[in-house]
């Protein structure tokens, strides 16, 4: 069988390359779908409400390979799952717009989901085999090209998105009826999919090279397996606070960024790419505190980051909820904190958590499930209000910020007392040596 020869430390740093072109992809994903909900509710003749639902079969698809991902790990080997997965993104992602019928799309949506939960199972995972107690830099800017992916998504779906025309003789309450906006133009939503799904095509080739260059299973060796002096039970209430955390963080950022080219359109009168530019601007803050976070990461403590980012939130909501019919310029404004503030959370989270335990690929499945589950909510609790009332829009994300502060303080709260596990304090291990513990 073909083999492509290659040092060990070229296949860790090329296995690390793709991780993060597929997190850039998975970012245009999400960037991609609140940019063009309005667009896909006139190719499949319903309205915004009705189609932004496929968000919630995503999250479905994604929630319910998380659950599998552990048994699917534990048989078949890491590399070529993520191989096949993104065989299915790239197909799913680029039919989309292209199904004709809505259940059609859903079902779809569903297997898009699947593989989403499937490679966010073990994308934490691989990093933190491959860098160890140097994760956590790297881990900012895994982020960092999430962050970069949603930027771009929005600007390359512009061009090929219509104009909404709003009736001028027609009032709030009979624009809030009309099932689907008025259309200026013909959509050609159908081209930022297919490129997107191409996107995931050539990830697919690049990770089926790296394959060729180590079949090797993705694991960590014993010595490392399980060097936290925290008792079992200690752990395992660690792992589920963080889960419920990393749910609320999740909810926070997909609430916003789904649900805010529709907000901003049925209540503050934006034109369509007006929103569109403001879905674009909350990943460029994204992506900008990616960058600034990966840096700062090297000398201030995840736990400094934490507090810092959750009160930039918590300010900016707050603020949404007394002025945002004030002026326009406060949704920018805010939009703009939010993003930034909302960017390190997860991968400042996750640094402190593993500094104090260790995550298997079980545990990983099941945060990656809780991911899942904060992304399928925006549908759920913006949704129902998005029409006839989308001031909910800003009620609810100031709600979630109470909650997500509340689940930090009891993460922040729980380790004092606790040893750092040896493994997080090393300081002499190579690319060489980390890429050695691979086991197949």
């Amino acid at each position: 069988m073909l083999k492509l020869r290659a040092s060990p430390a070229l296949v860790a740093i090329f296995q690390t390359v793709n991780l993060n072109l597929l997190v850039f992809g998975l970012g245009c994903i999400f960037g991609l779908t609140g940019a063009t909900l309005i667009d896909l509710g006139h190719v499949y003749s319903t309205s915004s409400k009705t189609v932004s639902f496929i968000i919630t079969s995503r999250g479905l698809g994604s929630i319910a390979f998380c659950l599998l991902g552990g048994t699917i790990y534990h048989y078949f080997n890491m590399q070529l799952v993520m191989i096949v997965s993104l065989i299915v993104l790239a197909i799913g992602l680029g039919l989309t717009p292209l199904l004709g019928s809505l259940t059609t799309c859903h079902i779809f949506t569903f297997f898009v989901g699947g593989g989403i939960g499937l490679v966010e199972s073990a994308i934490n995972f691989w990093i933190f085999a491959i860098w160890k107690e140097r994760s956590g830099p790297i881990f900012q800017f895994l982020n960092f090209c999430f962050g970069f992916g949603g930027v771009v998504a929005p600007f390359l779906a512009a061009p090929f998105l219509t104009t909404v025309e709003i009736p001028v003789n027609v009032t709030l309450s009979e624009l809030s009826d009309m099932a689907v906006p008025s259309m200026v133009g013909e959509t050609k939503v159908f081209v930022p999919y297919l490129i997107i799904g191409g996107v995931f095509a050539g990830i697919a080739a690049l990770f089926i090279a790296s394959f060729l260059m180590d079949k090797s299973n993705i694991g960590v060796s014993d010595s490392d397996a399980n060097d936290s002096t925290c008792s079992r039970q200690w752990q395992l209430l660690m792992i589920a606070t963080f889960c419920l955390y990393v749910l609320t963080i999740v909810s926070q950022e997909q609430t916003y960024v789904s649900m805010l080219a529709l907000f901003v359109v049925q209540h503050l009168d934006f034109s369509k790419s007006n929103s569109v530019y403001i879905s674009a601007a909350f990943w460029i803050f994204f992506t900008s505190s990616r960058v600034i976070a990966t840096i700062v990461s090297l000398k201030m403590s995840p736990r400094s980051m934490l507090v810092t980012c959750h009160l930039l939130v918590f300010l900016a909501t707050g603020v949404l909820c007394l002025l945002v019919d004030s002026a326009s310029q406060v949704v920018w404004i805010c939009t703009a904190i939010v993003g930034f503030g909302v960017s390190p959370m997860f991968p400042s989270a996750l640094t402190h958590v593993l500094q104090y335990v260790h995550l298997n690929q079980s545990h990983s499945a099941l945060i990656m499930m809780c991911v899942c589950i904060g992304g399928m909510v925006p549908p759920i609790l913006v949704g129902p209000f998005i029409d006839d009332r989308p001031i909910a829009f800003v009620y609810v994300n100031f709600a979630i910020a109470l909650f997500s502060a509340t689940a930090l303080v009891v993460l922040l709260i729980l380790p004092r007392g606790k040893k750092v596990r040896p493994s997080m304090v090393k300081n002499d291990v190579s690319v060489d040596e980390t890429k050695n513990e691979f086991v197949s």
